[in-house]
């Protein structure tokens, strides 16, 4: 007779009700690994589908936000380059010149996000009160290079070594008064400029109210230098500036997305190290 198995002998060693209690936690065990077999597969499924959501989203915000920098590049390299050519080729613009050149790019309706075109020369301190008489003897009887005063109000400038007024721009109608604003009397307006001309690319300020606006709606300048001549004979002119609403631009950059329910929400939002967040405009 063969011997019996080592656990077959401390099993039969077992008081009786000590088998019986074994035998019926068995299935017991049995159960619970299966349960706990069951929860590991369902949290396995979950994190999939969790990681399959994820990249969905991911694909969807992907191709959104390609739409957007897609927009920023191609308004840096066609309309803002083109203007700031023209405005380095033309010694001396008229309106109508500026008006006939600007007029097609601020009506075309793929980029109708574009608020304005404006032509803002450096116009030294010496030279201000001649620019303000050849601009009232072509018919802008008006005309002042001017500033917002302690009370919101529009008031002269105050004197400074050089002064960026807005001389040309298109559309002109409903924008008269912003005509000889000096955007280096405003705080971020001129942060803007200056590392414009520091570094000599284009350059975008941080949010601004336009002037032409009464919404609190973000707007948002993008400045290019330009320049006369060849180093080391180049001179600086002034600035090719091109106006954005946030608002319109967000829109208009996704343009070609589709609108259905599933379509995700898309803000624009103004992101600095170490500072909070700050919306720009919604979708």
């Amino acid at each position: 007779e063969m011997p019996s198995t080592e656990k077959s002998c401390w099993f039969d060693r077992l008081p009786a009700k000590r088998q019986a209690s074994l035998r019926h936690a068995e299935p017991c065990i049995v159960a619970l690994c299966g349960l706990g077999l069951t929860f590991v597969m369902v949290l396995a499924v979950l994190d999939g589908a969790t990681r399959s959501r994820r990249r969905i989203f991911q694909q969807l915000a992907d191709a959104h936000a390609s739409r957007i920098v897609d927009a920023f590049q191609n308004l840096r390299n066609h309309q803002l380059s083109a203007l700031s050519r023209f405005c380095q080729g033309a010694q001396a613009m008229s309106r109508d010149e500026f008006r006939a050149f600007a007029g097609p790019i601020v009506r075309e309706g793929s980029i109708q996000a574009i608020q304005a075109l404006a032509w803002v020369p450096a116009v030294p301190a010496a030279e201000k009160a001649a620019l303000e008489t050849t601009a009232r003897a072509s018919g802008l009887t008006d005309f002042l290079i001017w500033q917002r005063g302690a009370d919101g109000r529009r008031a002269p400038a105050v004197r400074r070594e050089v002064h960026y007024p807005v001389w040309l721009m298109e559309p002109l109608a409903g924008n008269e008064s912003v005509l000889g604003y000096d955007h280096g009397a405003e705080s971020v307006r001129r942060a803007a400029l200056e590392t414009a001309l520091h570094t000599g690319l284009p350059t975008v300020t941080d949010p601004v109210t336009l002037i032409m606006e009464t919404e609190k709606s973000a707007g948002l300048l993008v400045f290019q230098p330009v320049f006369s001549g060849v180093p080391p004979a180049r001179v600086f002119r002034g600035f090719a500036l091109v106006v954005l609403r946030a608002d319109s631009f967000l829109r208009a950059g996704l343009s070609g997305r589709p609108s259905d329910d599933m379509s995700p929400q898309v803000d624009l939002y103004q992101v600095r190290p170490g500072e909070p967040l700050r919306h720009l405009a919604p979708s």
